[in-house]
C-alpha cells in the first residue's frame, strides 16, 4: 500500500484488478488515498482519480464483478470522517478508475465498522455497524441495497441483521449466496449469517462457527467454492488466523500454519480474480502496516507479501 493504513476497504472488478480506499494510519487519522493492485503484475499503484472526496476509514465496500459497459464499477461505503459516521457511497468506474458520487446510492444512515457482500452482477448488499460517535459503538442491524444498474439504494424490504453487530465481515460467497460473519454485539461473537441473494433471506448458519469469538475480521471468497476467514480481534486481543469455509457445506477448518504474517486486526480483504485474493493493511501490535498477502485460491497458501 501507499502508507501504513488500517480499516480500509477493499474492492474487485474480478478480472484485471482491485482497489483498496480510505483507511487510517493512526488513531482516527483518516485517509482519502486509493491504491490499485494489478492482478497480472502484482504491482500497486498510486491512483488519484479514484482517490475518495471525503478522507474516511472503517467503511465498507461492494462490487459489481464484471465490466460490461462504461459506468460499471466498485462501490465505497459509510465510514468514519474524523468528527461524524458518514452515510456517504462514492463509486470507482472501472474505465478510467474514476471516483465519483451517486448521490441515489448513500446509505440510509450515517454508519462505521459495517460489512458488505455483492451478488455478482446484481446488488451489493451492506449489514451492521455503528451509528454512534465511533468511541461509544452501538451497534445497529440495518441492512441496505445498491442495485448495480441504478446507482440506487434500498432497503432490503423490512428485513435486518438478525443481530445488531458492528465490526464484523462480509464474504460474498458464490452466486447464490454470501455471508456475515463475526463482530461484536456488546460482546465479540463468532457467529456466521448466511444471505441468499435470490430471495433476500438471512438466517444463522447453524453448520458452523468462527474458531473464536472476534471482530475486525476480513473475509474474501473465489466466487465459488471457498471463503477465507482471517485475522480480528477477541478477548485476548489480535490473531493472525485463517479458516476456509467450504461454501458447498458451510463447514469451516483450520489452516494450521497458514496464517496471517502477524497478528492483526483491522485487516480488509479483496476477492482479487478468482485466481488470487488479497488480505491489506490491518492493525498490529507495533501500529498499522502497508503489508499485502497474495493468496492463491490454486494452492491454498499465500504467493507474497
Amino acid at each position: 500500500l501507499q502508507t501504513l493504513k488500517a480499516g480500509l476497504a477493499g474492492v474487485s472488478e474480478r478480472k484485471s484488478k482491485g482497489y483498496f480506499g480510505g483507511g487510517s494510519s493512526g488513531v482516527f487519522v483518516t485517509s482519502p488515498l486509493t491504491d490499485k493492485v494489478s492482478f497480472a503484475t502484482g504491482v500497486v499503484t498510486a491512483t488519484e482519480t479514484a482517490n475518495l472526496t471525503r478522507s474516511r476509514t472503517y467503511l465498507g465496500g461492494v462490487s459489481k464483478i464484471t465490466d460490461t459497459i462504461n459506468n460499471d464499477g466498485a462501490y465505497f461505503v459509510g465510514g468514519y470522517t474524523a468528527s461524524p459516521n458518514t452515510k456517504i457511497t462514492e463509486k470507482i468506474i472501472y474505465a478510467g478508475d474514476i471516483s465519483i458520487y451517486p448521490y441515489t446510492a448513500n446509505l440510509e444512515q450515517n454508519r462505521a465498522y459495517l460489512a458488505g457482500i455483492s451478488n455478482p452482477d446484481v446488488a451489493g448488499y451492506i449489514a451492521g455497524g455503528t451509528s454512534s460517535l465511533i468511541t461509544s459503538f452501538v451497534p445497529v442491524n440495518t441492512m441496505d441495497k445498491i442495485t448495480y444498474a441504478t446507482d440506487q439504494r434500498s432497503a432490503v424490504g423490512s428485513l435486518v441483521l438478525p443481530a445488531s453487530t458492528y465490526g464484523l465481515a462480509g464474504c460474498s460467497g458464490s452466486k447464490d449466496e454470501g455471508y456475515f460473519g463475526g463482530g461484536n454485539t456488546g460482546a465479540f461473537t463468532n457467529k456466521i449469517y448466511v444471505f441468499d441473494y435470490a430471495t433476500e433471506q438471512i438466517e444463522l448458519m447453524s453448520i458452523d462457527t468462527l474458531d473464536s469469538n472476534r471482530a475486525f475480521v476480513a473475509c474474501i471468497s473465489d466466487g465459488h467454492s471457498k471463503g477465507y476467514w482471517a485475522g480480528g480481534k477477541g478477548g485476548l486481543g489480535s490473531v493472525k488466523t485463517i479458516e476456509v469455509q467450504d461454501i458447498a457445506t458451510g463447514t469451516l477448518s483450520s489452516t494450521g500454519t497458514f496464517i496471517l504474517s502477524a497478528d492483526t486486526s483491522n485487516v480488509t480483504g479483496s476477492d482479487g480474480n478468482g485466481i488470487e485474493g488479497f488480505f491489506a493493511g490491518g492493525l498490529l501490535s507495533t501500529g498499522a502496516t502497508k503489508v499485502i498477502n497474495v493468496l492463491s485460491y490454486t494452492t491454498g497458501t499465500f504467493l507474497a507479501t
